[in-house]
């Protein structure tokens, strides 16, 4: 078996508060999109949005 066979992707994406500059990162849901507004924060009630989605590669 090939090494790139072994390996596999898990996809992030990271939440910003554009008030707090809080971050937060959870596992990819379909349906995520750069610049969507998510909800508010936690901390001091501004606008949540997803900032950036990433993938790690994991494997030998």
């Amino acid at each position: 078996m090939k090494d790139s066979e072994k390996k596999f992707t898990t996809c992030y994406t990271v939440l910003e508060c554009k008030s707090c500059s809080k971050s937060i990162t959870r596992k990819f849901t379909d349906g995520d999109i750069v610049f969507q507004k998510i909800g508010d924060c936690d901390d001091c009630k501004g606008v949540l949005l997803i900032g950036k989605i990433f993938g790690e590669t994991i494997g030998p």
